[in-house]
């Protein structure tokens, strides 16, 4: 399931710093919505998730022993609820991914999807 925080951010809209709602697929942003204007800006996070869940998912043996060993009891009574949670969570994250690459819907104005290439300019008002 997608994991939404909060941080202090300046949008890049309305130029002001504020709160803004950050969405996380995983361990990677997703989106965020300014709360002061509305607009949200969705990531593309899907070339960059999948990889990252095949990393997680071959590594999970591994700290799920870590976890053993530190915290026997507490992570057996755990364990159960994990079970049970888990694939859902990761369900959640991969439409999350899986949505990232359809067309971008924006609230607020009209901003163009952001670009995590290399070669995009720079916001207006920042030097390169």
């Amino acid at each position: 399931m997608e994991q939404i925080q909060h941080a202090s951010l300046v949008c890049a809209s309305c130029l002001k710093e504020c709160d803004h709602e950050v969405t996380y697929a995983g361990r990677l942003v997703a989106a965020f919505k300014c709360s002061n204007c509305g607009t949200q800006v969705n990531i593309q996070v899907a070339d960059d998730y999948f990889p990252d869940v095949g990393r997680r998912l071959a590594s999970k043996p591994r700290r799920m022993m870590r976890r053993f060993r530190k915290h026997p009891l507490g992570y057996t009574l755990s364990l159960p609820r994990a079970v049970a949670t888990k694939p859902r969570e990761v369900l959640g994250e991969v439409r999350l991914a899986i949505a990232s690459r359809q067309p971008a819907e924006y609230e607020g104005d009209s901003s163009p999807p952001l670009d995590r290439s290399i070669e995009s300019p720079a916001p207006p008002g920042c030097e390169q």
